[in-house]
């Protein structure tokens, strides 16, 4: 999770074939002025990722607008602003693949949870492919 002033605070490390859940709540509590949350397979080389998952886990607020990156903007630390901005590191290889027998195939999902005015911005780069629904 990155800060309004760049600071950046790891609110979560998952292994791999594990979905990647992120409860808005929680990091709305514990860090009110984040900016976005980055998400980003830190192996070398990176590897695979199944899903992405947005969700509230206490009825608390969370802001009205939430943003993702998967990837890292390295050396500007900002929210890519629009689609020809660079992502200079893919946050993964390929990314919606089930990773585990059975397991899910969507690749990025805003549970229910979530209030349904939020709104929600994606940016994402990957080196490999992007599967699943």
């Amino acid at each position: 999770m990155v800060d309004a002033a760049g600071g950046e605070h790891t609110v979560g490390n998952f292994a791999y074939g594990e979905d990647v859940r992120i409860d808005l709540a929680d990091i709305s509590a514990n860090h009110s002025n984040f900016s976005f949350v980055r998400v980003i397979d830190l192996a070398e080389p990176p590897g695979d990722l199944s899903r992405v998952s947005l969700y509230r886990g206490e009825d608390t607020a969370i802001p009205d607008e939430v943003r993702v990156l998967l990837g890292s903007l390295v050396s500007s630390g900002a929210f890519p602003t629009n689609n020809v901005f660079p992502i200079p590191i893919p946050a993964c290889r390929h990314w919606g693949l089930p990773l585990t027998p059975g397991g899910s195939d969507d690749a990025f999902v805003v549970e229910n949870t979530v209030p349904e005015g939020t709104k929600v911005i994606l940016a994402a780069a990957i080196s490999g492919d992007l599967t699943g629904k």
